[in-house]
């Protein structure tokens, strides 16, 4: 289980001989064990990271910073981002953290509620500071419709929530190719409806 304070930054290099078997796969990332069971390698493999390569790189390292700096006791033990020599790709190595994918019935217990309408409060003056939002449902639950489940967040045995992708996208226009904003301004759209219901019940 994950525990201790979040750290970042911890390591430089992916070690090949460490990559263990595949995980799971998301809409926009290979997921592998790495180094054992106790943490996992996210490769990006979305649309963005095709289309936006340097700049969503770039975005991804200055960004999580802000994302820790919000929403950082969410988080798992250890995050790193270990961007490649030709600085075109980039790898998440992160804790494991066990649990279950946080359901609207979980809403029901206050003290999940709780954690949850902090996460949302912190998001929201993310946006308001910093133009940035994190991605609570993760591609599959967006795309799909399933509001029901908020596919980032893992609700652990204790019923400690916990954030399991440092996924954010920046709000603006600015830097972002004209498809990869259409479809952010969308789903940003469809998230905060998601999110309303989600407090109201």
């Amino acid at each position: 289980m994950d525990k201790g304070v979040p750290r970042a930054g911890a390591r430089e290099s992916i070690d090949s001989s460490k990559i263990g078997e595949i995980f799971a796969v998301g809409g926009e990332n290979v997921i592998r064990w790495y180094d054992g069971k106790n943490l996992l390698l996210k490769t990006p493999i979305g649309i963005r990271i095709r289309l936006g390569k340097q700049n969503f790189v770039r975005e991804a390292q200055n960004d999580f910073p802000i994302l820790k700096n919000y929403l950082g006791k969410y988080l798992p033990r250890e995050v790193s981002i270990v961007v490649s020599k030709d600085k075109k790709k980039f790898s998440i190595v992160q804790t494991f953290v066990d649990g279950s994918v946080l359901k609207k019935s979980d809403l029901k217990i206050r003290t999940i509620k709780k954690q949850f309408i902090d996460v949302v409060n912190q998001n929201k003056l993310m946006e308001k500071e910093k133009n940035i939002s994190w991605d609570f449902f993760g591609a599959w639950s967006l795309f799909l419709g399933n509001k029901n489940r908020i596919g980032n967040l893992l609700v652990t045995p204790d019923r400690k929530v916990k954030i399991i992708d440092i996924g954010t996208v920046r709000i603006g226009r600015k830097g972002q190719p004209f498809i990869i904003w259409l479809i952010i301004k969308w789903a940003i759209g469809r998230q905060r409806r998601y999110i309303a219901s989600l407090c109201d019940f």
